[in-house]
């Protein structure tokens, strides 16, 4: 009897392995259209020894999926090679990168999956080097692993070439902001280096004369212990005006404000306003980066009462240092703890169970995914409006429907 229940629990094992798809695999799986029949039935094999833990097996099948296809190349329209597929459904995904591009993503992948950073590293670069048309999120996907390893040039760098192909609009995969980019450079460079800051007056607008004193003080006090941050003394800043034969007024336009700042060989300038509307305490703060001669970013929060206007300034500190906000940072739940304006009209929203992630569906298809802090983590487009979203009780998995009647899946 024993016996048999040790048969039975293996052959179940063995019939669960073969039966389920690796994640690197289920991924990808789309992409068979375009191998070869005998190199995709290599990555078949390869997904088939990882689920029942084969992994030097697993190996070996994507080896020789590799060198099988080193064999074939190049891979050019004019002489495609025999027996690869050249149809409308191989197209598809070939106006974006070539076959053995494609067997680099997903043995990096693979790589990734076990845990081999390095490896994946080497085979993502890869697949981006040798792609067709930019992809977005694998560019993303190689800036966080150069993050997470402590590779923070590589990561800037990586960063700025997303922002780079976004703004050529030559790219496939996540459409990111410029703004979501820009800030994850500047949170690069604060790690890498000190920063020198130079923030310039208040702007209060409708704001009583006994908050303006204590406020000013409060955000200079606040600004001033941020680590890694040098700023530039109020005296330094006035001798560069005259040197420049400046005055305060002249620095409402860019290049003005860019002398300065290079003269002070400054990185960012603050320009932080008050202002009291329809009830409301709005704190506002542009971004300002001399180099670029440009208004980079920009934060703002909101309270009805005075009595939290500190807690504001602290968490503009928190977040343009690229930390989290604390809880006790958080407003009453009276107040709102943050918003966030889509560039359309939201049409559907869902929060996943463990409250970790939220996503919302818009009327021009845009698809947000978002942290309970108000952070965007992707976006997604639809070519028609979102009708329906949903995400899974995890909130690693979400999915929606469009006005088009197509159905999307995607995961973290």
């Amino acid at each position: 009897m024993v016996k048999k229940l040790i048969l039975l629990v293996g052959f179940l094992c063995l019939f669960t392995g073969y039966c389920y798809s690796s994640e690197w695999f289920e991924k990808n799986k789309d992409l068979s259209v375009v191998f070869h029949k005998n190199v995709w039935l290599y990555i078949e094999n390869a997904n088939k020894a990882d689920n029942i833990g084969k992994w030097k097996e697993a190996d070996l099948w994507l080896s020789r999926a590799e060198k099988k296809i080193e064999e074939t190349r190049p891979f050019i329209a004019g002489s495609w090679p025999s027996g690869w597929p050249y149809d409308v459904k191989a197209l598809a995904f070939l106006k974006y990168a070539t076959p053995d591009a494609y067997l680099y993503r997903i043995i990096g992948d693979y790589a990734y999956s076990h845990k081999k950073t390095k490896e994946a590293l080497d085979y993502y670069n890869r697949y981006i080097v040798h792609s067709i048309v930019p992809d977005t999120s694998y560019m993303a996907k190689v800036a966080e692993i150069y993050e997470k390893e402590g590779m923070l040039k590589d990561a800037r760098i990586m960063y700025e070439n997303i922002s780079r192909v976004i703004e050529n609009k030559n790219f496939h995969g996540t459409s990111f902001t410029l703004q979501d980019l820009t800030r994850k450079i500047k949170n690069i460079d604060i790690k890498m280096k000190k920063c020198v800051l130079l923030s310039l007056d208040i702007y209060f607008g409708n704001i009583p004369d006994f908050i303006k004193g204590d406020f000013q003080k409060i955000f200079i006090d606040e600004i001033t212990g941020m680590k890694n941050f040098s700023i530039i003394s109020k005296k330094d800043f006035e001798r560069a005006l005259s040197a420049e034969k400046l005055t305060e007024s002249d620095l409402q336009y860019p290049d003005e404000l860019s002398t300065v700042g290079k003269a002070l060989n400054i990185d960012y300038i603050l320009r932080p306003s008050l202002t009291k509307i329809e009830g409301y305490y709005i704190f506002h703060i542009d971004v300002f980066d001399p180099q670029k001669k440009s208004w980079i970013d920009n934060y703002e929060y909101k309270t009805e009462s005075y009595v939290y206007l500190s807690n504001l300034v602290k968490r503009f500190v928190s977040q343009f240092q690229g930390e989290d906000i604390s809880d006790n940072l958080l407003l009453p739940e009276t107040e709102f703890l943050w918003e966030y304006e889509a560039d359309s009209p939201a049409t559907d929203l869902k929060l996943s169970d463990n409250g970790k992630r939220i996503i919302v569906g818009c009327e021009n298809g845009s698809v947000y995914i978002l942290t309970p802090k108000g952070t965007i983590l992707r976006r997604f487009k639809a070519s028609e409006k979102v009708l329906k979203v949903a995400i899974s009780p995890c909130g690693e998995y979400y999915g929606w429907g469009s006005l088009d009647g197509m159905v999307y899946f995607a995961d973290a």
